[in-house]
């Protein structure tokens, strides 16, 4: 009985023998059929740097081979060329935008400023850099986040829009300047009379003519001219503040869109490279269940994941093309325009605390600033309410002649001292209206009292909007430190 229990056990030991070197021979085939159908040979597929070259242009990857986090997620870090900063400093810090676009000094190791936060900035490519091929139909324009800003700035409606209203509240801040100089007038009269004598028998022309030239001055009305005139220069500060508004918020705008426009472009390379893996893995299955080794259901999962990967690539691309859209609108391109936008997700330190923010937001806002003149704005219009408390007094002066023809130089009913000259003095008070400028000075008061409110609820909300973004910014530091330890982990667990 031990002899047939021995040889059942070889025959069982050579069976398995068998069956591991058809799976290893069935994955070795299906690797290498994956491979070809990408376009990279087997010796080219274990050597460093035959990554594909990236789509903005950059030299190819000297990463090792297959160095990709699962799932399509972030690629693995690629080495910089030699003369280039590194992708990814040695530790997180926080970004800031630099002069010309250029991002700033790395920075040391662990040296996160307090209230530190983290976010991204594209650098304009490295000098000499090829230029991608694709999506260069229409004259091959690169916009930097550089020029896209300046080019934004130079041809938005929206700043034309502020600046036309700034010049207009200069025009009127002009218009109300002029109320305080005289005004000179002329007028010309014709009368007709139906009889050439009086009632008293004196002789009198049946067709009079009469030219006249007045000269009126406002003495003083009250202060209302003196609050119009600086309500009006309180409306041009304003506007101008409007101006730096607008500028801020297309700026915004654009550094916005061209970041999520750069992250889509991301999104799509990472989503290439999860369908490359995920169309791997099911030919794979495919010869596992060829053999008789996997069952049908792992084949039909690696099918759906297939499929899910290659919906997502659908709304990565559709993305990309959905932001680039949004910047030709915001630059005046055509719709269409294919157009590159280039740049790089650097790693920048912001080295500001949460009470410096503070500070300069309270001292430079432009909202804020609208608000404050507001505020001044609405007490003026309570001195132009209350002017219907005082007289209104004025000077004048007129020349007048008449006559009995076109010329207006007298008749023979008016031989001579038919012109004139006077001179006077006007003064009107109106002493009861039925309350109509109490009520009047009220309404603004209460006004002024909306808009001081209004303007202390901007300065809170701002207060906290300046919080919110750096806790935003904290929070998105501490993710990049994780993210990159993950990063360094699958790195180096493909070795």
């Amino acid at each position: 009985m031990a002899a047939p229990e021995h040889t059942r056990t070889m025959h069982q030991f050579t069976l398995i023998r068998l069956l591991c070197i058809l799976l290893l021979a069935a994955f070795c085939q299906a690797c290498n059929g994956a491979k070809s159908a990408s376009g990279i040979s087997p010796a080219q597929a274990g050597a460093p740097g035959s990554e594909r070259q990236q789509e903005d242009g950059s030299a190819p990857s000297t990463a090792p081979a297959g160095a990709k986090t699962e799932g399509g997620g972030p690629r693995i870090i690629r080495a910089a060329p030699a003369e280039s900063a590194p992708v990814i400093p040695p530790a997180p810090a926080v970004l800031a935008a630099q002069p010309g676009g250029q991002p700033a000094p790395a920075a040391k190791a662990g040296a996160f400023p307090a209230g530190g936060a983290a976010a991204f900035l594209p650098a304009p490519p490295k000098s000499g850099a090829a230029p991608a091929a694709r999506g260069l139909t229409r004259g091959g324009d690169v916009y930097t986040l550089q020029r896209a800003v300046e080019t934004a700035l130079e041809r938005n409606f929206s700043v034309r829009a502020a600046e036309s209203g700034h010049m207009s509240a200069l025009s009127g801040q002009q218009a109300a300047l002029s109320a305080f100089g005289p005004v000179l007038g002329t007028g010309y009269d014709y009368d007709r009379r139906q009889h050439g004598v009086s009632g008293a028998g004196r002789l009198q022309d049946k067709e009079l003519f009469t030219w006249r030239i007045s000269l009126n001055q406002n003495v003083f009305a009250g202060f209302e001219t003196l609050a119009d005139y600086q309500k009006a220069a309180l409306q041009a500060e304003s506007t101008k503040a409007g101006i730096a508004q607008a500028r801020l918020e297309l700026i915004r705008t654009v550094q916005t869109h061209f970041f999520t426009y750069l992250r889509a472009l991301e999104d799509v390379r990472s989503a290439k490279d999860s369908l490359e893996r995920l169309t791997s893995q099911l030919e794979s299955s495919k010869a596992f269940y060829n053999v008789g080794v996997s069952p049908r259901i792992d084949v039909l999962q690696a099918e759906v994941d297939v499929s899910a990967a290659e919906s997502a690539l659908l709304i990565a691309e559709n993305a990309v093309a959905t932001q680039r859209a949004r910047l030709n609108t915001l630059l005046l391109l055509p719709l269409d325009a294919e157009v590159e936008y280039r740049g790089e997700l650097a790693y920048i330190p912001f080295m500001r605390t949460q009470q410096q923010c503070l500070d300069l937001a309270f001292r430079q806002r432009p909202d804020l600033i609208m608000a404050d003149k507001s505020v001044l704005m609405a007490e003026k219009d309570i001195v132009r309410a209350q002017s219907g408390f005082y007289p209104q007094v004025s000077a004048y002066g007129a020349w007048g002649t008449q006559g009995n023809s076109f010329m207006a130089s007298g008749s023979q009913a008016m031989p001579q001292n038919y012109s004139e000259w006077t001179v006077g003095v006007a003064a009107q008070w109106d002493l009861f209206e039925w309350g109509k400028t109490h009520y009047e000075t009220q309404q603004a008061r209460h006004d002024q009292y909306r808009v001081r409110a209004e303007a202390d609820n901007l300065r809170q909300e701002v207060s906290f909007i300046v919080k919110e973004r750096i806790l935003a910014m904290s929070e998105s530091a501490k993710r990049i430190k994780v993210a990159i330890k993950g990063v360094e982990q699958a790195a180096e667990a493909m070795r």
